[in-house]
């Protein structure tokens, strides 16, 4: 599906990962930190955590889903749709943007076309947090 799992071992990599992150796509008023700033402070957390060297008791890794707002894909948290079972692979690879182009396509064309699995079955996670912010114009209220 295109999204991306970066993992840290941990002391016991035989049971899945704690997993952290977002996605880097936006919806229209969703503000420029909308999913970022998941995915950034999951970067930060591992990163901070490989330079003191700290082992942590499970794998962490960071998650970048794929089209997770469905800004150009119809419907949003395909991604992780398909991870946690809402959507089969056929059905999200089959889903196209507005010029006919399928999500399947464009995964070939840029070469994030994998072969790992792309459900929860095959890539279990032990937990999953999620920083996030939404920062556009919501129920007509300005951001401050």
């Amino acid at each position: 599906m295109g999204s991306i799992f970066a993992t840290r071992p941990g002391e016991n990599n035989d049971i899945p990962p704690i997993a952290l992150g977002s996605h880097l796509d936006t919806q229209p008023k969703g503000g420029r930190y909308d999913g970022i700033l998941g995915v950034n402070s999951a970067l930060e957390v591992l990163r901070t955590v490989h330079d003191t060297g700290y082992k942590t008791y499970a794998p962490l890794c960071i998650v970048d889903w794929t089209n997770e707002e469905g800004a150009r894909f119809a419907p949003a948290m395909i991604a992780s749709g398909v991870w946690g079972g809402a959507f089969d692979l056929e059905y999200a690879h089959n889903r196209a943007d507005s010029e006919g182009k399928t999500i399947k396509d464009e995964l070939e064309r840029i070469g994030f076309l994998g072969s790992t699995g792309c459900s929860f079955e095959e890539n279990p996670f032990s937990a999953h947090l999620e920083c996030h912010i939404e920062q556009g114009y919501f129920a007509g209220l300005e951001p401050v």
